[in-house]
């Protein structure tokens, strides 16, 4: 019995530490610091990413800079104003969407 208790406490000691390794990396792209952006900096600060296992890098880049990021796979996220979605769906028509195989 007294085996048992030691081996849970051990391996509930060891959960978070179990959590903390598999996050999954991914990367936003941000125009601007802003308080447009603000619950990225609230989530990011509060850990919330992380408690939902994720491991966010915030990138600032400027003007279309970040939606051009995006689609050629630089980053995985990015906030965009509609001009530059319009200029990317006047080039192609599927701009903007990318298929994972």
């Amino acid at each position: 019995m007294k085996r048992s208790f030691i081996a849970i406490a051990a391996l509930l000691a060891l959960a978070p530490v179990a959590q903390a390794q598999t996050l999954e990396k991914t990367t936003v792209a941000i125009p601007a610091v802003s308080f447009a952006f603000t619950a990225d900096y609230v989530a990011e600060d509060a850990g919330l990413y992380r408690q939902n296992g994720l491991d966010v890098e915030i990138k600032f880049l400027a003007g279309n800079a970040g939606f051009n990021a995006m689609v050629s796979g630089a980053v995985d996220f990015a906030f965009s104003s509609g001009t530059n979605l319009d200029r990317a769906a006047a080039r192609t028509k599927d701009a903007g969407h990318r298929q994972y195989e």
